[in-house]
Order: C-alpha cells, then structure tokens, then sequence
C-alpha cells in the first residue's frame, strides 16, 4: 500500500513537472505593453533600466517580475499554451519618477485583474533569440525577448581615451565641457539600437544593430549636426574620435564591458584602433570663478534646491555636463525647480554683478 501511495505521488510530481513548458522557463525582458490598442516601453533610464521576468519550476515564487518593485507569485499551466497566476504579491517602495510609477502600475495591473488566466506564444526569432507574447482575455498583451543587451547598456558612457595606432589619446581635461558621449535607446526590435551621442562639440544620432552572442555592433546609418569647437585642442580631437565612429558608415565593431566596483566600462574597437569609455564625464572640473561663497541645498536633490548666500542674486543658470545651458532664471527667488530633469550631475552658476560662482549639483 506505501509502495503504491509512493508510486502514485512520484506520478503526479512527474506530471506536475511535465506541465511545466520548458520553454517558458528562464528569464524574460519585457519590451513593450499594448493595452487597448495603445502601446507602451518600458521606461530605461537610471532607475528602471530593464524589466525582468523570471519563471521558475515551481514554488510560491515561481513567477517573478519587477520594475522598482518586485511582484511575485505562483504559476500554474492549465495547457500547452495557457497558464493561471495565484497568491501574488508586491514590495512595498516604488519608483521616485512619475513615469515609471505610471509603468510600474499599468505592468502590475496587467497581471493584477487578469490572474485567472493567460494565453502565451513563444516565436523563435534565430541568433538564438525568442520573443514571449502574453494575452489576457480581453486581447492585452504584454511582449518579451530571451535576450537583450545586458541592462547596462541602454545609458550614456562618456569617452575617456582613444587608442589609434597605437597611440593612447587621452580625451584633453583641461578643456572645460568638452565631453564626448554615447547613449544607446532600445527599440521593439532587440537587435536594433537607437544611438545618440557628441563627439566633443558637435552631436550625432542613428541606428545601430547588434549581435549579442557576438558582441558585435554595426553602425548602419547616422545624422551628426552642431556648433564648431571653440579651440583647435577641441578641434583636432573631435577629427580623432569622429573618424573612429563614422569613417566608413556602416561601421562594425567589438564591443566588451567590464564591471569593476567603481563603475562600468565600455570598449568599442575595431581595425586594431579602441575607444574606451566610463560612466563619468571627464571634465567635470569647471573654470573657478569663485567670488563669493553659496551653498546649496539639499545636494544630491530630487524636486528643488535653495541657493543660500549673504550677497544678492541677479541671476541662476543650470549647465548639464556637457555645458549646455537648460535653465536661467532671474533673482525671483532662489529656489530652484528641478523635478523635470534627469538624473545625473550638472552645474548652478549664480551670477551677482561682476561676480559668479559655480556649483556642482547632483540630481538623484
């Protein structure tokens, strides 16, 4: 009677097991919401950078996604291509910008109201990609990739060095906002990039396509516009950094990232030649003008900061890193509204008759 009580559970955990599509199993990043007809991306900036979704064998935990939150719960397959969600949970905290708050709850929603049932489709795209498409009974539907660029990717990287010829061409630092960038943007298409960027003074933009398995990126078409150097320092490296990335459009090259504790770094190369790039600009030593002493608070700050000085104020411009202006205001007040902005470092000059100084400001 044990042996067969035995024989019958070993049974039902095998079934159990084979219910399970292996192919669903494993992580999942999500690449666009289509709710009503209308089609939302998930946000990618500094605090939501990919959208994950784990699926596991089994356990109270076997379906688990997150945006700044983690939602989590049971799932169980009731077909071939069908499946139920129980006991689901979320954390507690959230994102601090508006937009990905709206994402995080309309992504949560989906799977929220419609727990009693899905349908999915698992499409094999080649290069050993595979779309997930999942639909709730009232034809919503939420699309995932097997693979996309690691997270770290879809940020901007600032150039530190050029290596061509075997010459290492440090980017120059004395050269105040002179900080050449790139920035990747996902698309629908995991294999396809929108790229943007400046090589010193003058800006870029276009599409790239990518070969993960590879790491291979190929430059297909760009767009480069803007305003000439001030100096021929300037000059003379923008000719280096520009020839390296769009000397003979399409351009393929390696790429590779290191992650050392203090921050990523990406390498493009191509021909024996290298670009080498970190997550902080290089020049972000500013001329000193330093006339009078202010500070600001708070720094780091999410929503306004206040310049505090005993002298009067005639005006407040903020720089971002690369020196454009993106804010004057006259001496109204001196608080100063950044809740627009994103994330990342930038420049308060407050000017006071012949004098001005200048401030790091850091916007979480």
């Amino acid at each position: 009677m044990v042996q067969k009580l035995l024989l019958g559970m070993a049974l039902l955990f095998s079934s159990a097991l084979m219910a399970q599509d292996p192919d669903l199993l494993g992580n999942w990043q999500l690449t666009e919401i289509i709710i009503d007809g209308e089609t939302f991306i998930p946000p990618s900036d500094s605090e939501v950078e990919l959208v994950s979704l784990i699926i596991t064998p089994s356990g109270v935990e076997s379906f688990k996604t997150d945006v700044c939150n983690t939602q989590s719960g049971e799932i169980a397959f009731s077909g071939t291509d069908t499946f139920t969600l129980s006991d689901l949970t979320q954390t507690l905290g959230g994102c601090l910008n508006s937009n990905s708050q709206s994402f995080e709850l309309l992504y949560f929603q989906f799977f929220y109201q419609n727990a009693v049932g899905f349908e999915y489709t698992i499409t094999d795209l080649g290069n050993n990609i595979k779309r997930l498409t999942i639909m709730d009974n009232d034809g919503n539907t939420v699309i995932y990739h097997s693979e996309l660029l690691r997270q770290y990717v879809f940020k901007t990287y600032y150039l530190q060095r050029l290596i061509i010829d075997d010459v290492d061409i440090n980017v120059p630092a004395d050269q105040p906002f002179f900080n050449p960038s790139i920035s990747f943007e996902q698309t629908f298409d995991p294999s396809v990039a929108i790229f943007s960027g400046n090589t010193g003074c003058t800006n870029f933009n276009g599409t790239n396509t990518f070969v993960s398995n590879e790491r291979v990126v190929t430059i297909t078409d760009t767009t480069i516009g803007g305003d000439s150097c001030q100096n021929q320092v300037q000059t003379d490296y923008e000719a280096f950094y520009r020839d390296f990335l769009f000397g003979n459009v399409p351009q393929t090259f390696s790429y590779l990232f290191i992650e050392p504790s203090e921050g990523a770094i990406f390498y493009l190369s191509r021909d024996g030649n290298y670009a080498v790039y970190g997550e902080s600009p290089v020049n972000l030593n500013i001329p000193e003008f330093i006339a009078f002493d202010i500070s600001i608070t708070p720094n780091p700050a999410t929503d306004r900061v206040t310049i505090q000085t005993e002298i009067s104020v005639d005006q407040v411009h903020l720089y971002n890193v690369l020196g454009n202006r993106i804010l004057s205001q006259k001496n109204q007040t001196n608080t100063i509204d950044i809740s627009s902005l994103s994330a990342g470092v930038y420049f308060v000059e407050v000017v006071s008759s012949q004098q001005r100084s200048i401030q790091k400001l850091i916007k979480k």
